[in-house]
């Protein structure tokens, strides 16, 4: 997110991956792509910070994958 481009997260997640949290006060399920879109519209900064606290993950053809991401915005950085 910091760099403000989902290519790097696009390699991480499958093609399916859901996620699910709260952007603006809002809560917010669905598909990965969602998620690229933020990444996509923050832009990249060096004073971005992010905590990564919930990944489920699933082993496929011997490579560790994020299927689910879960999320809570604590910063008005997303407008």
């Amino acid at each position: 997110m910091a760099k403000g481009n989902s290519k790097y997260a696009k390699e991480l997640f499958t093609e399916d991956a859901c996620l699910f949290g709260f952007l603006n006060g809002k809560f917010e399920r669905g598909g990965i792509q969602q998620f690229y879109n933020n990444v996509d519209t923050v832009g990249a900064g060096k004073d971005f910070k992010t905590r990564i606290d919930v990944l489920l993950l699933l082993k496929i053809n011997g490579e560790w994958k994020c299927v689910a991401k879960a999320y809570n915005q604590n910063s008005n950085t997303i407008k």
